[in-house]
């Protein structure tokens, strides 16, 4: 959801920004608020390797819903 939100939400901001921010508040936010309400629990993991997996996953997804085969997500009038 957080993702859809930052591709549909500023169009204008450039988005490796906008990867940056996403993986910000995953790895750091995300990741640390559903161990403390029990949905997993990390063995020998830090939440710095998961900032540039989430990073590179935005950006992947970014370029495939941004591609020419779709409509843009903002009309131009």
């Amino acid at each position: 959801m957080l993702f859809l939100f930052l591709v549909q939400i500023k169009t204008n901001i450039p988005p490796m920004i906008k990867a940056i921010l996403y993986g910000v508040l995953g790895a750091f936010i995300g990741e640390p608020f559903f161990e403390w309400l029990g949905f997993y629990k990390s063995i020998n993991w830090n939440p710095f390797f998961s900032f540039p997996i989430y990073i590179f996953k935005f950006l992947i997804g970014y370029y495939l819903v941004s591609g020419k085969n779709f409509e843009p997500l903002l009309e131009k009038r």
